[in-house]
């Protein structure tokens, strides 16, 4: 009969299996460290994506009116900076553009306005900021045929373009991009000057730059509406000579060493700039 060594039937000691299960927990360790590192960078590029995305479609919304704003020695335009927390609109003008709550009698120009203000029920902690967008539409009242006056047989004039909210209503605006919580313009002249102030004739304007900073929503989450605004107010008020990205980029850098803001905040918040172009003037286009 065979007789196996007893050798052979030794199984684990108690030593063996500690370094293995240790060395299993180690690799597990890695492992788990290397997914999550994965998962934070996937998560942050989906961030600056959105971002990116809000910022575009801001800019492109904006572009779209202006390309249409009527420029005439009779028709005013709010163009300008305000401080954070100021929910005055920082741009109004009249352009070729319509209303989704048109008069019967549209002309087929409206008032359009943008601004920064809460969006929300007020108090709320999902009443945030972000930019909105506002449109109210221009009849033909005050006329006889085609917007031209029976007295002086010319051209109906354009109301004047206040620079309060009093002629807009709430519900005249819409929120276009959410997370923007600051908005900024530098002015070019013909000479090339920047300047935070538009000049005294719209007609003298040839450019303007607009700077936006954005943070997305899931990050915004974060913050209640006061420190949204704290957030806002950390990028000052533009100067003569100054651009958007050129002062508000460095505040970016600052914010790495404030920890007053949660650190998603301040990782997945950008600053966007934008060139844009002002109409030469001409009459108020015929619908």
């Amino acid at each position: 009969m065979k007789v196996m060594n007893p050798r052979f039937h030794r199984g684990f000691s108690l030593i063996e299996l500690l370094v293995a299960m240790s060395t299993l927990v180690l690799l597990l360790a890695v492992l788990l460290q290397i997914v999550s590192s994965s998962s934070l960078v996937i998560g942050s590029m989906d961030r600056s994506a959105v971002v990116r995305e809000q910022a575009g479609l801001a800019f492109q919304r904006l572009r779209h009116d202006l390309e249409r704003m009527v420029v005439r020695a009779d028709v005013e335009a709010v163009l300008r900076n305000v401080d954070a927390g100021n929910d005055d609109p920082l741009i109004k003008f009249c352009a070729a553009v319509k209303s989704d709550a048109d008069p019967a009698d549209n002309r087929g120009l409206s008032i359009v306005s943008f601004r920064i203000a809460p969006d929300g029920e007020p108090g709320s902690r999902q009443a945030q900021p972000g930019l909105q967008r506002g449109v109210v539409g221009l009849g033909w009242s005050a006329s006889d045929f085609m917007g031209i006056e029976s007295t002086t047989n010319r051209p109906l004039s354009l109301p004047s373009v206040p620079a309060s909210s009093d002629d807009f209503k709430n519900g005249n605006y819409d929120l276009l991009a959410p997370g923007v919580v600051r908005m900024g313009m530098a002015f070019i002249t013909a000479d090339g000057s920047i300047s935070a102030t538009p000049p005294a004739e719209l007609r003298e304007l040839t450019a303007m730059l607009v700077g936006l900073v954005i943070l997305d929503t899931t990050s915004q989450a974060l913050l209640t509406p006061k420190e949204s605004e704290r957030l806002a107010k950390k990028f000052p008020t533009l100067a003569n000579g100054q651009t958007p990205l050129g002062a508000w980029h460095p505040v970016l850098s600052t914010l790495q060493e404030d920890e007053s803001f949660p650190r998603p905040v301040v990782q997945n918040l950008r600053v966007f700039q934008e060139l844009f172009e002002i109409p030469r003037a001409r009459r108020s286009p015929l619908p």
